[in-house]
């Protein structure tokens, strides 16, 4: 009986060490880091910089920083990273103030100078 407690014990304990998701951290020279602004309302198309007074987009200003990205209240966390050609894909995971996270798939590529979102799954 003690021998199988002290193995449950041991069993629980490497469980609650192994972490769920690594959080994935960009370089801090990365190129996609910074405010962005929605070149056209509902393109996905960003230029570099925040976003004039007044301007009529949906994103306002997104926010990419080393640990992810955010826009209006909403904040995502990258916990896997796919590099591609000109930018790369993540997964992320997402809130917005109290509600259940939800996992997104999204990429960032470069077309010229500007950035195009695209959100692949949610």
């Amino acid at each position: 009986m003690t021998k199988t407690l002290l193995l449950a014990a041991v069993a629980l304990a490497t469980l609650a060490t192994v972490p769920a998701r690594a959080d994935i951290l960009l370089s801090p020279n990365s190129t996609l880091i910074g405010d962005w602004c929605e070149v056209k309302k509902d393109t996905g198309r960003f230029r570099r910089g925040i976003c004039p007074s007044g301007w009529d987009n949906n994103w306002r200003r997104l926010t990419i920083t080393r640990q992810g990205y955010e826009f209006w209240e909403w904040s995502c966390k990258f916990v896997e990273r796919k590099n591609l050609t000109n930018g790369a894909e993540f997964v992320s995971e997402c809130g917005f103030g109290d509600d259940d996270p939800s996992f997104d798939r999204a990429s960032f590529v470069f077309v010229g100078n500007q950035l195009q979102f695209r959100l692949l799954s949610n």
